[in-house]
C-alpha cells in the first residue's frame, strides 16, 4: 500500500502501517511511523551522545536476551531483526546472552558496531525513488552483504565453524558458536 505525500520535493511513501519511506534526491530514509508518535524519541545510532556508556545505562540491568534489546525501539531507533544478527556478530557477542551479563568493553565495542555496519547496509541499500517504487520497496541490495543472517547452517565467514539459527523473543536469529561469546 503506498500513499504518496509531496512537501518541496520530499516525497514520503507509507509503506505499511509501521514504516515510512522518505525520498530526498537519491537518499532513501526509512521511519518507523511508531517513532513519530512517542512523547520522547529514543537515540539514533548516529547521535553523538550515542555510546556504550548509554547503551549500558539504559539496557545493562535487563535479564532479557541482547538480541531483543537492540530490537527495542524505545531505547535505540532503527535497528531490526536482520542488523541486529549483523551487529551483534561483528561485535562478537551471542544474541542470546542477557544483557546484564555484558562488559563495560562489551558496551563499548557495540556503540563502536551498531552505527558502523547500518551506515555499511544504507551505503548498499542506496536506491533511487524510481527504483523503490518500481520494485514496491521489494528490492533489498544488501541481501550478498550478510554475513550471519540467513545463512544458518552454512559456514561462518569468519572461522569456518556452522552456524546456528536459533529463536530469540519471537524472531529468527543466527550466531557463530565460536566467534560470538
Amino acid at each position: 500500500l503506498f500513499e504518496q505525500f509531496d512537501d518541496g520535493g520530499l516525497a514520503a511513501f507509507v509503506v505499511d502501517a509501521h514504516l515510512l519511506a522518505c525520498f530526498s534526491g537519491k537518499v532513501v530514509s526509512y521511519y518507523f511511523l511508531n517513532f513519530f508518535r512517542r512523547e520522547s524519541h529514543p537515540i539514533l545510532p548516529f547521535d553523538p551522545d550515542f555510546s556504550g556508556e548509554y547503551l549500558s545505562a539504559r539496557l545493562g540491568k535487563r535479564k532479557k536476551a541482547v538480541k531483543e534489546c537492540l530490537l527495542d525501539q524505545n531505547v535505540i531507533a532503527g535497528i531490526g531483526n536482520i542488523y541486529s544478527d549483523e551487529i551483534l556478530f561483528a561485535a562478537c557477542i551471542r544474541p542470546e546472552r542477557s544483557a546484564n551479563t555484558l562488559t563495560a568493553e562489551e558496551w563499548n565495542r557495540l556503540a563502536s558496531v551498531i552505527p558502523e555496519r547500518l551506515a555499511f547496509f544504507i551505503e548498499k541499500n542506496e536506491i533511487s525513488p524510481e527504483e523503490y517504487l518500481e520494485t514496491k520497496g521489494q528490492d533489498y541490495r544488501n541481501t550478498p552483504f550478510l554475513q550471519v543472517y540467513g545463512h544458518g547452517g552454512e559456514p561462518c565467514p569468519a572461522c569456518g565453524e556452522t552456524l546456528c539459527r536459533t529463536v530469540i523473543g519471537g524472531r529468527s536469529s543466527v550466531y557463530c558458536p565460536v566467534c560470538q561469546k
